[in-house]
């Protein structure tokens, strides 16, 4: 983790991945995104490609129960950003209904107040910040897997967590720069 990137383009840069493992990879689903690199009023939301493949349909649905028990621990630890989220929710619900029917489909089927989900598989994370997210919102990073020993590092506050599969960590990585180390495993 001794690289400090602050540029995108480490995101799927393949000398972050363990390739010794399996399924290497980073995968974007959301029901109503920018394109990237698009992130203005010029260009309309849409649906993730990632989510609108077969496997990001069946990923959705077996996130159902996790997605909303961390929604439901947004509730808990910062009230205004899920009561945001809720209502951005209902919003696009609407909006879609008349506009976009493959957001709709999406959003029937989409288990979470956020609005966007990334699954890196198998990645060293430089250090880094959140550009597309406020200091006022909480990233929820949860860890699933096979390994030991991961250390999610946040500088800024002097803090290391070991970072385990099962942690769930909630911050904001546009305030707080980050970084997860290497490990083995899956």
């Amino acid at each position: 983790m001794s690289k400090s990137m602050t540029s995108g383009s480490w995101r799927k840069n393949a000398e972050y991945f363990n390739h010794t493992s399996q399924s290497p990879g980073c995968l974007e689903f959301s029901p109503a995104r920018h394109q990237q690199g698009h992130m203005t009023l010029n260009f309309a939301l849409s649906v993730s490609t990632d989510l609108q493949m077969d496997a990001g349909h069946e990923w959705s649905q077996r996130s159902y129960l996790p997605a909303a028990i961390l929604s439901g621990a947004l509730s808990i630890m910062h009230p205004g950003l899920y009561e945001a989220g809720r209502q951005a929710m209902q919003s696009l619900d609407t909006w879609s209904s008349q506009h976009n029917q493959d957001m709709q489909d999406a959003l029937q089927h989409w288990p979470s107040v956020f609005t966007n989900v990334s699954v890196i598989s198998n990645r060293t994370t430089p250090f880094h910040r959140d550009p597309h997210s406020r200091s006022d919102w909480y990233d929820m990073l949860v860890m699933v897997g096979d390994y030991e020993d991961c250390v999610l590092d946040i500088p800024t506050l002097g803090l290391q967590f070991l970072y385990n599969p099962g942690t769930v960590v909630a911050f904001s990585g546009w305030l707080l720069r980050h970084g997860v180390s290497s490990v083995g495993g899956n």
